[in-house]
């Protein structure tokens, strides 16, 4: 994993990024004409790769992993049930960029050639991403990403002007990506408002944040810690825990100095930010590590905030949310065309919120089993929806959220009055669901690339 630069280095890395844009995986978009601008709203859309939203003291952690998040929070709506759509990077990231439940976008993992090897497709051609509406209304897109999952190979800069991934390299730091930003608001027309996408993955796997500094939690002199290479014991977790969080301190200063960017350059002075994850981690709950697995809510609830301004709503919600529901906020508030609906339905906007409750839908696909999962603001309900030798499967979370065991047929039965209400919303869910895109298709991985995914957990 790249290791976070201190801020120092920006400076010395704004050149090194101005002259090898494209080796670093730079894209230019072709040479177009902008169409009419709605206004001059800054769009700016940042996910915080595998962070957990009770991980974070915006949402009560007792540490203080994420100051600037915090601080922020108090100027802005906060969802304290915002839900994932699935447990790993890509399928989340195509549902936040179309709207689409993964059952019906199709970017989930596939069998390949070899024994036991999983495949991952492009966003396919036929799914359409709200990125699309934005250069349509003359926007300048720049996107910059950490992780390998949101790269140009994986068809996530169809849309943009400028886009920087890591390539075959490590993982990109916050720092770096705040770098290639600044290059890129260098070049931004004056004519063009902006839109921009980070991904920030310092809190992503292998967990090992810079030794040469302090931190106000956590022992020092710890080796950098992938945890699924040996059953932790007590100590182990304990250490895991405090990388981890250490991280999300490294990704937060990262926010921090790039909002500042922003804020230096009036970007944010007419604007509406939106801050999210993927998806979330386990740190030792029940045995488990890390992600890519079945929807438990250490992966499923993450944090979501909307920031407007000036004049935005400054409040908490409580109500279940879907990440899912990010295309059609930004673009009812641009007063831009909305996406096409989705089979679930119109997504709900986040500052416009309709009565009662909308559950929220999250899945977990590989060639192997498939597990589904729908849940309200009170109680979470998954089945198994089918797929190589998973049994039916049922399962539910208490209302204080604590994590249960997996529960199976009459040794551990789902509570009926659980089962009566959300069962039917995900049968319904699946009976709606418009097939997958036949367009699929999978990018031409190097052997870097491929040991670069299995070093990720992949």
């Amino acid at each position: 994993m790249a290791r976070s630069l201190g801020c120092g280095r920006l400076a010395v890395l704004l050149p090194l990024l101005a002259a090898c844009e494209d080796e670093a995986g730079v894209r230019h978009a072709m040479e177009r004409e902008p169409g009419p601008i709605p206004d001059r709203t800054t769009v700016v859309l940042i996910t915080l790769d595998t962070t957990r939203a009770d991980h974070l003291s915006t949402y009560g952690y007792e540490r203080a992993t994420d100051p600037f998040l915090a601080a922020l929070a108090a100027e802005s709506r906060v969802f304290t049930q915002a839900v994932a759509s699935s447990t790993w990077t890509l399928p989340s990231h195509v549902s936040l960029f179309s709207g689409l439940d993964p059952a019906e976008h199709g970017c989930w993992m596939h069998a390949g050639t070899g024994p036991d090897e999983t495949i991952y497709p492009r966003v396919p051609d036929s799914v359409p991403l709200f990125t699309r509406q934005l250069r349509d209304a003359g926007y300048y897109l720049v996107g910059a990403v950490g992780g390998f999952l949101t790269s140009r190979k994986y068809g996530f800069d169809r849309d943009f002007d400028r886009y920087f991934d890591p390539g075959q390299a490590a993982e990109l730091s916050g720092v770096r990506l705040n770098a290639f930003v600044q290059v890129a608001l260098d070049d931004k027309p004056e004519d063009r408002p902006l839109f921009l996408f980070v991904n920030y993955f310092d809190a992503h796997a292998p967990y090992g944040p810079p030794a040469d500094r302090d931190y106000p939690f956590g022992e020092d002199g710890l080796p950098e810690i992938f945890p699924h290479e040996t059953e932790p014991g007590p100590d182990r977790i304990r250490n895991i825990v405090d990388q981890y969080d250490r991280e999300l301190l490294i990704q937060d200063e990262a926010l921090a100095q790039l909002w500042h960017e922003l804020e230096g350059r009036g970007l944010l002075r007419n604007a509406i930010v939106v801050i999210t994850s993927d998806h979330g981690e386990f740190l030792g709950e029940n045995g488990y590590f890390e992600h890519t697995t079945l929807p438990y809510r250490p992966l499923t609830h993450v944090p979501l905030l909307v920031h407007v301004a000036p004049g935005g709503p400054r409040d908490r919600i409580d109500r279940v949310v879907s990440i899912a529901s990010i295309p059609e906020t930004l673009l009812a508030f641009l007063e831009l065309p909305p996406m096409p609906v989705a089979s679930a339905g119109r997504r709900v906007n986040l500052l416009e919120l309709p009565p009662g409750v909308v559950p929220a839908y999250t899945e977990f696909k590989n060639p192997w089993e498939w597990v589904g999962a729908v849940q309200d603001d009170r109680h979470k309900y998954a089945l198994g929806l089918g797929g190589g030798t998973l049994a039916p499967l049922e399962f539910f979370e208490a209302s204080d959220w604590q994590l249960s065991q997996w529960e199976r047929g009459s040794e551990a039965p789902v509570p009926p009055e659980v089962a009566e209400r959300l069962k039917p919303e995900l049968i319904s869910l699946m009976n709606r669901w418009r097939a997958a895109p036949e367009d699929l298709t999978f990018p031409d991985l190097a052997a870097e690339d491929l040991e670069h995914l299995r070093a990720l957990g992949y």
